[in-house]
């Protein structure tokens, strides 16, 4: 046995939580979670639902042999806990009289076991030990919540009402096999065959070997114990079970729900595989706390190579479990005693009252926190093709200014939050600000969060109205997205009242950073420096999955063969890890991590402009402040005539976006494309017509014709047509600042000029026929300026104007177009054959829309 325990200097210990309730209470509320991981466990099993439903299958004390899980609750110490710790006040009697009458039951503990049953998925048995039997009946007689259900059939024996219980409550549990019986002052819920040799069947549960292992956890005083027995490929098991069940056969949608749960449950029980058995008990003796755990891996295992790493501090197969608990046994506040035998490994941990919080969270976080990451952290690279969508690259200073940074921050955020629209909303009247993005070094790395301290009005008045967060509302400093600041206001506030809001912010910025490459073609996916280790856990296709130590914070960004960045399409995250899903295949994955991260507090006070927006004068002026845009410069692309050929329309019911943008579309090569359709669609029943109407859309690289999924899922087949136009051929323009009121000219490959000129913040250009897909203006630092949303023509000439001055604008012109008719008849389903044909011909004779 390895001992490793630290003493806290003097310097380090934390002070005791100010709020000893939430502090003290921790420890009842772990020990009520181990209730709740078993009445999980009981509602898994149940969910599986259960193969007989009108008849009572044979259950025998055969059945009972070995349970797959066991709690144990001493419910008398926790009712003690309880009243010691929660420091009831007045106004909380109705928690007292329940305490007092959970207390004159006399239950000493409270035991549940969970069998495997070859009829159905899983059967509880509970025992309440220790109590009065008199008192039981009392209850089951007296107590208006129970009587209503349980029915007496002996002087000791009671059975459940199943006509009584709502059926969507139970489903399938066989309801009518179990029994309550009272034995020796215990009360027990089985199935009646295990009654048949009570007390010797709950002996012979005792005697199991999850029972057994359990005991293998010595120590008295004791609040709570859970162990689980885990069969070999218990998760193929459960997977070939679930797929099996006929209700998913006849639900799509149930299955589909069913396969993202099985999904996510397979990566979080991914590192039970290894083990037989797992067992943890929670002892709290005055002041001290002990946390028991041991577990015996699978024969296949060789647990001694954990147990080497741990006892020697390596973590050389990179973040993860042992990681994490090598982060447990350096924890200066914590007595751990590491120990194995015959392939089971232990950890006694010991810590103090005082260390209760800290303690608990670092615990969470190592262990069940650790296996939800890696579920969470977790998909799938996606399959089809993939057209990448580029972003621009992150524009990152690996050094930053610390001080300048800070005595800069809070004027940056201040000089680009703007007042937006004032919303009266009856009861919740509401005004929104906007954020714009912020330049400060590393912006795309940065976090912030905010919080609504005042909202004055002309007179003096706080205008205020609070409203309960579970999170404070977050905002970003760059141009991924667009922030909205919501200042909710009391009732009867007017707009032109408001005056000032008072706003505080807190804010993070990475000002000391470390860059890591990762090809996806090469092997090597672990690398570290300055004591910072990376392992790139997976690069496939479109999808990055990393883990890191050492570093304070992380980010990835990916690029593909053509060495442009690829923009991000969705992402999960945790203290040590990251999933990320791009729009394109990564062929080079860049990993930001932070050696160090400033966090500033600030308060700042924003004008509301009475509660309306600023406008612009729509004349060429000097905005009064500079806004950026939020949105990114896309990259159109043209389609030849070729690809344009090669385009076909295709049903789409992808389960994971199902609830995106199911219905028909049309894949481009490349996206974003600069185009339009028009669609004429005919779907079709099984037997019959079916009148579906969508919605014509362009996304990235797609056009589509979106249809409600509740609506779809009702068509067998469609046909129809839809006429696409597309650019062939797009030129871009760059005009630079040579003075105000001269119109600079460029000239087209079609042989047409187009001409612009700048003035103050309005640009005016002409473009005669050709088809102007975007235009972008920067200023003097080469920001991307903000466009306001009026623009005027007059005599051919366009009139834009921008929240800054610019000195260099970007067009992005159409000069050639391609036109297609595209014929389709698509079957997801079965039809009946000869009413669609004829459905079909019926059309095709009235609007000639077959192609023959």
């Amino acid at each position: 046995m390895i001992k490793m325990s630290k003493k806290i200097p003097p310097d380090q210990t934390l002070q005791p939580s100010t709020s000893t309730i939430q502090r003290r209470l921790t420890l009842s509320i772990i020990a009520g979670g181990l209730v709740i991981v078993t009445v999980f466990l009981i509602f898994l099993f149940k969910s599986h639902l259960y193969k007989n439903k009108t008849t009572s299958p044979s259950v025998t004390l055969l059945s009972f042999q070995n349970p797959i899980a066991g709690l144990s609750v001493d419910i008398s110490r926790m009712v003690d806990l309880v009243e010691k710790h929660a420091e009831l006040k007045e106004g909380q009697d109705d928690i007292i009289d329940k305490i007092d009458k959970l207390k004159k039951l006399g239950i000493n503990t409270l035991d549940v076991f969970i069998f495997p049953d070859k009829d159905h998925s899983a059967l509880p048995v509970v025992a309440l030990r220790g109590g009065q039997g008199f008192v039981f009946k009392q209850l089951l007689a007296n107590y208006s919540l129970l009587a209503p259900y349980v029915e007496k059939i002996t002087e000791n024996q009671y059975r459940f009402k199943k006509e009584a219980l709502p059926e969507e409550d139970w489903g399938d549990f066989p309801v009518d096999i179990y029994r309550l019986r009272l034995v020796n002052g215990d009360c027990f819920i089985a199935p009646d065959p295990l009654f048949e040799s009570l007390p010797a069947g709950y002996d012979m549960i005792a005697q199991s070997p999850v029972a057994q292992f359990d005991g293998t956890i010595k120590g008295n005083n004791t609040v709570a114990g859970l162990t689980i027995r885990f069969p070999v490929n218990f998760i193929a098991g459960w997977q070939k079970k679930l797929d099996a069940h006929p209700l998913l056969q006849k639900q799509p949608l149930v299955m589909m729900m069913a396969d993202m749960v099985m999904m996510w449950f397979k990566q979080l029980a991914k590192p039970f595989e290894q083990l037989q058995y797992m067992a943890l008990k929670l002892r709290i003796d005055g002041d001290s706390r002990y946390l028991r755990y041991a577990h015996l891996f699978q024969p296949a295992i060789d647990g001694a190579v954990v147990y080497e790493k741990l006892k020697n501090k390596e973590a050389d197969t990179g973040p993860g479990l042992i990681g994490s608990v090598i982060a447990l046994l350096e924890n200066p506040r914590l007595s751990v005693d590491l120990d194995f035998k015959e392939n089971r490994l232990a950890f006694d941990i010991a810590w103090q009252s005082v260390d209760d919080q800290p303690v608990l969270e670092a615990l969470a976080q190592a262990t069940i926190g650790k296996i939800f990451e890696r579920s969470m952290l977790s998909g799938e690279p996606t399959q089809e093709p993939i057209s990448a969508s580029y972003a621009l690259a992150p524009q990152l200073t690996l050094q930053v200014d610390q001080t300048r940074l800070k005595s800069s921050l809070p004027h940056q955020i201040s000089m680009n939050l703007f007042p937006d629209y004032f919303w009266p909303n009856g009861e919740e009247p509401n005004m929104n600000m906007e954020l714009d993005p912020v330049t400060i070094p590393n912006a795309v790395l940065a976090e912030g969060e905010y919080e609504v301290l005042r909202i004055n009005t002309h007179d003096g008045r706080d205008v205020h109205r609070s409203t309960k967060k579970i999170l404070p509302p977050s905002v970003r400093f760059d141009n991924e997205q667009k922030n909205r600041i919501q200042l909710n206001v009391v009732p009867g506030t007017r707009a032109k009242d408001l005056s000032t809001a008072v706003l505080r912010f807190k804010v993070s910025v990475p000002t000391d950073l470390c860059l890591f490459n990762f090809k996806a073609d090469t092997p090597d996916k672990t690398k570290q420096k300055d004591g910072i280790l990376i392992v790139a856990e997976r690069i496939e296709r479109d999808i990055a999955e990393v883990y890191s130590q050492g570093c304070s914070g992380i980010w990835l960004f990916a690029y593909d063969k053509t060495g442009k960045a690829i923009s991000a399409k969705e992402s999960t995250s945790s203290s040590t890890g990251i999933f990320k899903r791009f729009n394109g295949v990564i062929d080079r994955l860049q990993v930001v991590v932070a050696k160090k991260i400033i966090e500033q507090t600030f308060d700042i006070e924003t004008d509301l402009n009475k509660g309306g927006r600023i406008e612009l004068t729509h004349q060429p002026q000097v905005p009064p402040r500079t806004r950026l845009e939020y949105s990114p410069v896309y990259k159109y692309f043209a389609l030849s005539a070729k690809e344009l050929a090669d385009l076909q329309v295709e049903w789409f019911e992808d389960a994971a976006k199902v609830l995106l943008t199911p219905g028909l579309r049309i894949r481009l090569p490349n996206g974003p494309g600069s185009g339009h359709t028009q669609w004429e669609t005919y779907f079709f029943g099984e037997n019959r017509k079916q009148s579906i109407k969508g919605t014509s859309y362009s996304s990235g690289n797609t056009f589509g014709y979106w249809v409600d999924s509740g609506k779809l899922k009702n068509a067998h087949a469609v046909f129809g047509k839809v006429f696409i136009t597309v650019a062939g051929k797009i030129e871009k323009l760059q005009f630079n600042y040579q003075g105000d009121q001269t119109f600079l000219k460029q000239h087209l490959s079609t042989g047409e000029d187009v001409r612009l000129a700048f003035n103050q913040n309005e640009i005016a250009y002409r473009s005669g026929s050709a088809k102007i897909i975007q235009v972008n203006a920067f200023d003097s630092e080469n920001r991307h300026l903000k466009k306001d949303s009026y623009y005027r023509n007059k005599k051919g000439t366009t009139f834009q104007y921008f929240w800054g001055i610019p000195t260099k604008v970007e067009m992005d012109i159409a000069t050639n177009f391609h036109e297609r008719t595209i014929h389709f008849d698509l079957r997801k389903r079965p039809v009946n054959v000869k009413a669609y044909e004829g459905f079909k011909k019926k059309v095709s004779l009235r609007r000639n829309i077959l192609n023959k």
